[in-house]
């Protein structure tokens, strides 16, 4: 359940603070990609500088309390159908009855390792309350990838995880976000222009903008994307925002789709 509402808040994912930043451009960085995918070609009209990849995909699939051998079947299930071998990641299993806080049972499977240069992680995991009148016993999955090169067959990755999770349940999500980061400070007029540029190069409709003086995020729609995911009764599948960093004096890109889910 704390996926759904955490979709809103990172759709927007806006911290104050009041920073004051000189005039600046953005310089084009030496890497040259080619590519038409979609977010691959909004990351290089940031002109800025790769720094990650991730992908990330997750799924709250019963509100059933389930054993240690349903949770293997589940992990099963996703590695079927993608090309990553998760039965060869390193495997810690959660003790089957373990107290959380002295208010929630829980058990589960942590999976971490390497495999064809991203970093893995995979948490197969169920809960339940002590408290007769508590919340529903929740069974959900969560996997990410990272990659520190830019991975332009990415979107098969993207495509199978996306595939796996909806086997499991209807309302699985995934994501995937290009962090790039650029050596200089833009300012919140800056960060709003360039935001616009990048959206369009990919023939996007801007949807909603949340501006501050350190971050800036705006969501849109581009049919060059088949996927979306409806968000105050629009469908949206690109999300982009900036963020300066006062003690590096840089400015952080997020170019994800449909929303960016990881922390910015």
């Amino acid at each position: 359940m704390w996926r759904k509402v955490s979709i809103i808040v990172l759709l927007l994912g806006v911290s104050l603070g009041i920073l004051f930043w000189p005039e600046a451009k953005v310089v084009q960085t030496e890497t040259v990609v080619t590519s038409n995918d979609p977010l691959i070609k909004v990351y290089q009209e940031s002109e800025a500088e790769f720094d990650k990849l991730q992908i990330e995909g997750w799924v709250l699939i019963n509100n059933n309390f389930e054993s240690l051998e349903n949770l293997n079947k589940v992990i099963a299930t996703l590695d079927a159908e993608t090309d990553i071998s998760l039965a060869r990641l390193k495997r810690t299993t959660f003790g089957d009855e373990e107290t959380v806080g002295e208010e929630i049972y829980t058990r589960g499977i942590h999976l971490e390792g390497n495999d064809r240069g991203y970093r893995i992680v995979v948490d197969a995991q169920t809960t339940r309350t002590m408290q007769e009148e508590g919340p529903e016993p929740e069974t959900y999955i969560v996997i990410t990838l990272e990659n520190e090169a830019l991975d332009l067959k990415y979107n098969a990755n993207y495509e199978q995880i996306k595939k796996g999770l909806e086997r499991l349940a209807p309302n699985s999500q995934a994501s995937a976000v290009i962090t790039a980061k650029a050596k200089l400070q833009l300012n919140q007029e800056q960060r709003e222009a360039k935001l616009e540029e990048m959206l369009k190069v990919v023939e996007a409709k801007q949807l909603d903008i949340i501006s501050t003086d350190n971050l800036t995020s705006v969501t849109g729609y581009t049919p060059l994307i088949k996927h979306s995911v409806k968000v105050s009764d629009q469908q949206m599948n690109i999300n982009l925002a900036g963020r300066e960093n006062f003690l590096e004096e840089v400015t952080y890109f997020y170019i994800g789709t449909p929303i960016i889910s990881t922390e910015y």
